[in-house]
């Protein structure tokens, strides 16, 4: 049996850094993860889409963790210590973002439905 290490430490990581994070700051937020992605979207006018990454221990990175983005710090090169960190944030209308979910919904969209809101975020 082969175990996944690293599979369960970005999930735990993900509930116990993102999650958490996005509680303590009494904005309504949905979300997806897909692997080493997850999408944050604060529901707030104008909406904000947090797309971030997880960087497995050991691995290099500048990007900034989510608490950093979130008191406008850049993050600083260093060897990530397994940790989720913000690669993109798109904000966008309220009426864009439904045209998006409902293609998803239109297409039946079930997989890789970050790289999709991605990719239409794009086309704003």
């Amino acid at each position: 049996m082969i175990i996944d290490f690293e599979g369960y430490l970005s999930s735990d990581k993900f509930e116990s850094g993102v999650i958490d994070t996005m509680r303590t700051t009494n904005t309504l937020f949905s979300y997806y993860k897909e692997g080493y992605e997850s999408l944050i979207i604060l529901e707030r006018q104008p909406l904000f889409f947090v797309f971030l990454t997880y960087i497995p221990s050991g691995h290099h990175t500048h990007l900034p963790t989510l608490e950093q983005s979130m008191q406008n710090e850049n993050g600083k090169p260093r060897q990530s210590v397994g940790e989720w960190v913000v690669n993109t944030i798109f904000q966008t209308r309220e009426a864009d973002a439904k045209s998006i979910f409902t293609k998803i919904e239109d297409l039946n969209i079930k997989d890789n439905i970050i790289p999709f809101i991605r990719d239409e975020l794009y086309r704003f």
